[in-house]
């Protein structure tokens, strides 16, 4: 984009090429014929395109204009746009005012614009997610005659993030799923130890090891087996969750697989609220890993959906080892990583974290009873 671009450019409509031959035709006529009154002629229709592009400047002098677009800007979900424009100096009369981008165009006509100003409103719909450059708001003029057109740009372009597509989630079948996943009883993955920030569910009595809080025996069965044995819990998670998305895509799938694992994503973060001060650490793995750590509220959840909305499928897994270790310093949390196709990820986790994941499948969306994916319109 032009630092400083030109705010007044021209627009020649498609009437004016029939003008011009016309004109041109009655100008050959009386040059050959040596007619004067057809030259004449020929020159006054010559002379109007040029009044009019003079004339289509005096709407558009003085005009000032502004724009607001109501964020957050969600893809496939209509966002309001208003443009507010006011003249300087008197009215105006035949003011075309439009807003076009790469994937949306807005347009209104005001017959005449008073000196208080007038407001225009519209909805776009963006369809995918991702960087979007939202182009100046115009006014144009073809004042009085429609042969010559004078456009100035009143605001000028700007970049917006459209967030990922939301989903539905039903809060309460995703918790049940993560205690169910934390309360399997497969427990090759972990070490059972307890944590300030996690619930506590007896799982069982084990034999006193050192270390062992002394408040953890169960006198009456230490009394009966002759050996002390301590209460086991479960490392169940609180109200803090971490959530792994993967880019890699598994071989056979493409593009549609990778959104849909997007979505599913970005509508967990969203949706995901800690009854008690809970966080939110969101990861997006890849080359350049992103781990975004914070209270489940509307500001942090509005940067893990940003860091969504621009990340981009692998063709392969590029975990680092890096990643692994950071991940292993987090707080006791629930643990989700979400996926299109199998993730080595989320097995590499379970072997490092040492703990309970639940792997979410976005190829299998059918197979989640708490998800209802967004209707995809047409592209």
């Amino acid at each position: 984009m032009d630092k400083h671009p030109d705010p007044w450019t021209f627009r020649i409509p498609i009437i004016a090429f029939p003008w011009a031959l016309a004109t041109a035709f009655v100008l050959l006529i009386g040059w050959f014929r040596n007619i004067n009154l057809l030259l004449l002629l020929g020159y006054l229709l010559a002379a109007v395109p040029l009044l009019n592009a003079l004339a289509a400047t005096r709407p558009l002098r003085g005009l000032r204009g502004r724009r607001r677009i109501t964020q957050p800007v969600y893809a496939g979900l209509p966002c309001a746009v208003s443009v507010r424009i006011t003249p300087t100096n008197g009215a105006r009369l035949g003011v075309r005012v439009e807003d076009v981008g790469p994937a949306h165009r807005l347009s209104w006509f005001a017959d005449r614009l008073e000196p208080d100003g007038l407001s225009f409103r519209g909805h776009v719909v963006l369809l995918q997610r991702g960087r979007y450059r939202w182009g100046p708001v115009r006014a144009s003029s073809g004042y009085p005659f429609g042969l010559v057109y004078r456009r100035k740009e009143l605001a000028p372009a700007e970049e917006i993030i459209v967030l990922p597509r939301l989903g539905r989630l039903h809060r309460g079948a995703f918790r049940r799923l993560l205690w169910s996943a934390a309360s399997d009883p497969d427990r090759r993955w972990r070490q059972p130890r307890r944590h300030a920030a996690a619930q506590e569910q007896f799982h069982g009595l084990r034999p006193f090891r050192p270390g062992d809080n002394p408040r953890s025996v169960h006198w009456r069965t230490s009394a009966h087996r002759g050996e002390w044995m301590v209460r086991e819990f479960e490392d169940l998670p609180g109200e803090n969750l971490l959530l792994v998305f993967d880019p890699a895509v598994d071989a056979g799938y493409g593009q549609d697989a990778f959104e849909a694992a997007v979505s599913l994503t970005a509508t967990i973060a969203a949706e995901w609220r800690g009854d008690h001060g809970g966080r939110l650490i969101a990861v997006v793995a890849g080359e350049d890993p992103a781990i975004l750590d914070g209270p489940s509220g509307s500001a942090h959840v509005r940067r893990v959906l940003e860091q969504l909305a621009v990340v981009e499928p692998l063709s392969s897994d590029a975990t680092s080892a890096v990643l692994l270790e950071r991940l292993t310093a987090v707080p006791s949390a629930a643990i989700v990583v979400v996926g299109a196709g199998r993730s080595r990820l989320a097995d590499m986790l379970r072997q490092a974290l040492g703990r309970p994941i639940a792997y979410l499948d976005a190829t299998a969306l059918d197979s989640l009873g708490f998800y209802e994916p967004a209707i995809r319109d047409a592209e």
